[in-house]
């Protein structure tokens, strides 16, 4: 029941605040990524193969972001959302929802470079709780 309520909340940030921020150059980052690798701390880079068991997606409008990794039924199993600003390669996130505990009113820095359908982003999450690294690759 929780999953299902995290879900609406995030549809309804999308549907409900897609005015972008004049002070964002969000068009490039504006729609739905998927994980193509991913390294927690100081663990090795992971790659995340095709027939990984679980799917990442991570979407975006002008002011809010949403993160929501599934498994192959289409169960949301992990769940993320708030607003996010750009500052030039600096990327920022205040999550204001999650279904994990310790995220909701926590804030994310990262540097974040896009070129073409790639994203990168690289920097602490959760108040600097952990570092994270992932690529992300942009749905057409």
């Amino acid at each position: 029941m929780k999953t299902k309520v995290f879900i609406l909340l995030a549809l309804l940030l999308f549907i409900t605040d897609t005015k972008a921020n004049e002070n964002l150059d969000q068009s490039k980052l504006t729609g739905t990524w998927v994980l193509v690798s991913s390294q927690d701390g100081n663990e090795p880079m992971q790659v995340v193969a095709e027939d990984s068991p679980l799917l990442y997606q991570k979407q975006f409008n002008g002011t809010h972001f949403c993160a929501i990794t599934y498994d192959r039924k289409g169960v949301a199993l992990r769940i993320v959302g708030g607003t996010y600003k750009l500052n030039g390669s600096q990327y920022y996130e205040t999550i204001e929802f999650s279904n994990i505990k310790d995220l909701p009113n926590t804030k994310s820095t990262f540097v974040i470079e896009i070129k073409g359908n790639e994203m990168r982003i690289t920097g602490t999450v959760a108040d600097g709780m952990r570092k994270l690294s992932e690529v992300w690759k942009k749905l057409e």
